[in-house]
């Protein structure tokens, strides 16, 4: 962790994901690693056709039954990210494993070593981020059903939580002490300050780990948020019905889902039909015919949009 220290709650957390996703510490003979980590040396000028051969040569030996230790996978990684072309070597390699902790580890490292070609990916929407989403997509849905329960005492991590842990922060002294909730308003901030498809999909997929921390810096701006967690969020916080003494507070965060309403509700067409017409309800009429000539074709049963 550099010089930089968690809180002592958030550093429990920072463990629970470890434990989740383990370093892969490989069955390659130690030969046989060294010689691939002495070829396989990544940097921006590295030269293409080397780094080819030496991650073609680390393939052949998953394809033998090894599993490649963490130290090839941070630089296979790495390499991907200064190199588009060697995107693909993720999707072959990531079968051999039997658990996303190469990747965590690896973004980990990478986001910790490399805060500049990290933030560049994003900016410039990186092509390896296809590959990393369907990961963090994957990861979610499987464990999905955690999300109601307090993010200190979920019993696992999300692999998306990797951002969270070493987002780069140049306000911050290297020694001083850092909180996730802190890690995560800065996220946000970063995404809404650089608009993109990354960008965007980075704020989706942390958004509905960490709503409190980040919903009310979208407040006004929630049309970013994709289809569906504008469903989830307007449904977590929209029963009438709860006596809890959580009813404020899910009232003040209903109110931050604001924003676009003609960009919200068509998102929120193949979600929630009757929850995106009551969005369009106050907007002006030219918004309305849009939402209309939308509506005209799709389709409630197919969840479908067809042109007629």
């Amino acid at each position: 962790m550099n010089e930089k220290r968690f809180k002592i709650f958030d550093q429990l957390c920072f463990n629970r994901a470890l434990e989740t996703f383990p370093e892969e510490p490989g069955t390659c003979p130690e030969y046989t690693s060294q010689f691939i980590l002495s070829i396989l040396e990544v940097s921006e000028n590295s030269d293409k056709s080397t780094l080819q051969n030496a991650i073609n040569f680390a393939r052949s030996w998953a394809e033998l039954g090894f599993i490649l230790p963490q130290k090839v996978m941070n630089r296979v990684l790495r390499a991907a990210f200064e190199f588009p072309i060697f995107i693909p070597q993720l999707s072959l390699l990531s079968p051999f494993f039997s658990n996303k902790g190469w990747l965590f580890n690896a973004l980990l490292k990478l986001i910790r070593e490399q805060p500049d070609l990290f933030f560049r990916s994003i900016e410039k929407n990186n092509s390896v981020w296809n590959f990393i989403f369907k990961q963090f997509d994957q990861d979610f849905f499987d464990k999905s059903e955690i999300l109601d329960i307090e993010y200190s005492e979920r019993p696992f991590s999300f692999l998306s939580e990797v951002l969270i842990f070493e987002w780069p922060s140049k306000n911050s002294p290297s020694s001083s002490e850092i909180s996730i909730a802190n890690n995560v308003r800065l996220i946000a901030e970063y995404c809404l300050a650089h608009p993109g498809e990354v960008a965007d999909s980075i704020l989706n997929c942390i958004a509905p780990l960490f709503p409190n921390e980040i919903l009310p810096i979208l407040a006004g701006k929630a049309e970013v948020l994709n289809g569906n967690n504008l469903a989830y969020f307007f449904s977590l916080y929209s029963n009438d019905n709860d006596e809890s003494d959580h009813k404020k507070e899910a009232s003040d965060m209903k109110n931050c889902l604001t924003g676009d309403s003609l960009t919200m509700a068509l998102k929120l067409l193949p979600k929630n039909l009757k929850l995106a017409q009551s969005l369009v309800e106050g907007l002006g009429e030219s918004e309305k015919r849009i939402f209309d000539e939308m509506l005209s074709h799709y389709n409630e049963k197919t969840k479908h949009f067809t042109v007629t």
